[in-house]
C-alpha cells in the first residue's frame, strides 16, 4: 500500500497539501506536553504517528511569491520560503527547471512558474533557506514534492551541494518510520519528484535517483 492512499488524498496532493489519515482510528485530542515530553512538528502527540498518520500544513508553487520578482498575475504565495516555514508550512511545492539562458542549462536550475521568460528564481538559494530551518528546528519534519523538468542528476547534486540530501528520508512502505524516529536519525525530510514516471520502468542514466527521492504518484498508489 502507498503512502498516500485515496483519491481524495491526491487530489490534495495537487494543491499543496500532504493530507494523509488523521486521528482515524482513536480520535484523540491534542495532548499537552510536558516540559520534558519532546514535540514533533509542534505537537507530542504526533511523535510516535507514522508519516503517513500525519497532516502537513502546504503551499502550492512556494516559490512564486512578489517577494521573489514574480509579477502579481502568477503568484500564488505571500510570503518567502523562510517565513512560510516560520508560519508553519511544512510541505513546499518547487518547479524545477534547467536555466536556459545559462552556458550549462542542464546544469544550472531554476524555479519557474510555467514559463522561466517571466520570472525566475535560484533553485539552490532556496534549498538553502530550507536547511537553514532544519538546523534551527531539530524536531521538525518537512515534505518536498518536485514538478521537476530537470534532469534528476542535476537535481540530487543541488541537493547534495546545499546540504539538503543529508536530511533526506528513504520511506520503507513496510517499515514506516515514525516521526520521533526520523528526528532521531536526522532524516527529516521526504522527497519526491511527480513528473519522471516515464523513469519508474527505465534504468537510462538520467533516470538514476537515489533511494531517498521518491515517485509522487508511486507513494500516492493503491
Amino acid at each position: 500500500m502507498g503512502l498516500f492512499t485515496s483519491s481524495s488524498t491526491r487530489s490534495a496532493l495537487r494543491y499543496g497539501f500532504l493530507l494523509a489519515n488523521i486521528l482515524t482510528s482513536s480520535g484523540s485530542p491534542l495532548c499537552e506536553p510536558t516540559e520534558a515530553e519532546q514535540r514533533c512538528n509542534g505537537r507530542s502527540d504526533l511523535c510516535d504517528r507514522h508519516l503517513s498518520e500525519v497532516a502537513f500544513a502546504g503551499t502550492h508553487n512556494s516559490f512564486t511569491t512578489t517577494t521573489y520578482g514574480f509579477p502579481i498575475v502568477s503568484i500564488n504565495q505571500n510570503n518567502n520560503i523562510a517565513q512560510q516555514l516560520s508560519d508553519g508550512i511544512r510541505y513546499l511545492n518547487f518547479d524545477v527547471y534547467p536555466d536556459e539562458t545559462s552556458p550549462n542549462p542542464s546544469q544550472t536550475l531554476v524555479l519557474c512558474h510555467s514559463l522561466c521568460s517571466g520570472a525566475k528564481i535560484d533553485f539552490g538559494e532556496q534549498l538553502v533557506a530550507v536547511v537553514e530551518f532544519l538546523q534551527a528546528n531539530k524536531n521538525e519534519v518537512l515534505v518536498i514534492n518536485m514538478e521537476d523538468k530537470a534532469n534528476t542528476s542535476a537535481i540530487v547534486a543541488k541537493m547534495e551541494e546545499t546540504g539538503l540530501a543529508a536530511y533526506a528520508h528513504t520511506y520503507n512502505t513496510s517499515a514506516p518510520l515514525t516521526l520521533r524516529e526520523m528526528i532521531a536519525l536526522d532524516k527529516r525530510v521526504l522527497v519526491m519528484r511527480q513528473n519522471s514516471i516515464s523513469c519508474m520502468q527505465s534504468s537510462a542514466p538520467e533516470c538514476e535517483a537515489p533511494a531517498w527521492m521518491h515517485y509522487t504518484w508511486a507513494l500516492s498508489k493503491r
